[in-house]
């Protein structure tokens, strides 16, 4: 089982299920920020999508990436965030 961090604003409860067991906590409303590490230290922020707004992000970064004029800055980074874009157009399985 897949560790999931689950948030509803409305309610502002954050549920954290593990295979040791589910945490809950109430109280956070709707303005909570959420980050996690990233690799180079910096923080990373979550951009919430439907599988239908994922799938057309990652269509218009392949189109992106179909263009010759492109910077090896910009290449660089859009190679990285399409893999990462493909598994929230999934209904059928959680994101990680």
């Amino acid at each position: 089982m897949a560790t999931t961090l689950d948030y509803d604003p409305a309610s502002g409860q954050i549920l954290l299920v593990t295979d040791h067991g589910t945490l809950s906590f109430d109280g956070c409303g709707p303005d909570l920020k959420i980050a996690r590490q990233g690799e180079n230290g910096e923080p990373e922020r979550p951009l919430w999508l439907s599988p239908a707004e994922a799938m057309v992000m990652l269509k218009m970064v392949r189109y992106c990436l179909s263009l010759e004029k492109l910077s090896p800055t910009s290449r660089a980074v859009l190679e990285a965030v399409g893999p990462r874009l493909e598994p929230l157009t999934r209904t059928d399985e959680p994101a990680s």
